[in-house]
């Protein structure tokens, strides 16, 4: 598993965690907590390695995207305007539009990489890239937000594993 080695950066709430007005910690707020707190420089080279294959991989079918009838009409239903560009394309969005229209460009022709618990690679690269391009963000900490972002994925997608959840749902976390 691509994050193993940072697993064990990654607090876990116990029933004694408490915020100062008495209520429980969740496990949601330790996930952010956690994801705040990462930086480059404390991911692992295995897992910087595994996010860079996994961003050429997302870039490579995004480009790929428009030139598919789905992608067509993917782009045709996407009616949004603003200052973000939509990747591969002339078009331009807000920034969490167009990071959605990328998202599903490079899904089309179905090479989603998979992580235990979900299908992160365009849902976590393009939010990473996009709302990161709009806030001055560096590479490094767009690749930091997409690793973050795969890690919060596959724990949220195994956590709903069992149900009437798939782990491509991992789109919508």
């Amino acid at each position: 598993r691509s994050s193993a080695s940072i697993a064990s950066s990654i607090p876990t709430t116990r029933s004694r965690d408490r915020r100062t007005d008495g209520r429980a910690v969740t496990v949601i707020e330790q996930l952010a907590v956690w994801a705040a707190g990462l930086t480059w420089g404390g991911v692992p080279d295995a897992v910087r390695r595994r996010a860079r294959w996994q961003l050429g991989a997302v870039l490579a079918s995004t480009l790929d995207g428009p030139d598919n009838i789905a992608g067509r009409a993917l782009l045709a239903r996407a009616g949004e305007t603003g200052e973000a560009p939509v990747p591969g394309t002339d078009r331009r969005g807000t920034a969490p539009g167009a990071a959605g229209v990328a998202a599903g460009l490079a899904t089309v022709l179905d090479q989603c990489d998979l992580i235990p618990g979900a299908a992160a690679g365009p849902a976590a690269v393009w939010p990473a890239i996009v709302l990161g391009a709009a806030a001055g963000a560096d590479v490094d900490d767009v690749l930091t937000a997409q690793v973050a972002a795969n890690e919060v994925m596959g724990r949220l997608g195994l956590a709903t594993f069992i149900g009437p959840h798939h782990a491509e749902n991992s789109v919508h976390v």
